[in-house]
């Protein structure tokens, strides 16, 4: 057996758990700059797409670190708060994650299996974005990432 290093094959929960802390964020911050494009009117198909590989990247992490045994243990003893149930909260924000990705997926434009992004007009392509209802219906799930992650 050999020395863990950093770069190693081994795992430290302590990795895992920051690897977490380090997904929330990119989940709220890619959720507010998406909500925050939505909210102005002006969310791109090609956005929206780019967001749903976010937040399916940001699950397939999350779900490796919540694999790493011991985790759950060294989340709340390192958060320090009795308040805090961290495999309620960490449920929710994964609840919410998966809840604007499969909207996303679901709701998205798609003709034949492909996926509408681009529209050609006057021989210039260029990205319709969202209809205002859809933006309207993807914006409380956006919000509710966002307040699932402190």
């Amino acid at each position: 057996m050999s020395f863990p290093s950093s770069t190693g094959t081994r795992r430290s929960v302590r990795a895992a758990y920051d690897d977490a802390k380090n997904q929330s964020f990119r989940a709220k911050q890619s959720a507010q700059n998406t909500r925050d494009r939505a909210v102005a009117g002006n969310l791109g198909r090609f956005e929206a797409l780019q967001y749903m590989t976010t937040c399916t990247d940001v699950l397939q992490n999350l779900t490796a670190d919540a694999a790493q045994p011991g985790i759950l243990a060294w989340a709340q003893q390192v958060e320090a708060d009795p308040t805090l149930d961290i495999a309620a909260e960490f449920s929710t924000m994964v609840a919410a994650i998966t809840a604007v990705r499969d909207w996303i997926a679901t709701n998205f434009p798609v003709v034949g299996g492909f996926a509408q992004v681009f529209q050609i007009v006057s021989g210039r392509y260029s990205d319709p974005g969202l209809t205002a209802g859809a933006l309207a219906a993807l914006l409380p799930l956006l919000d509710a990432v966002i307040v699932s992650i402190d």
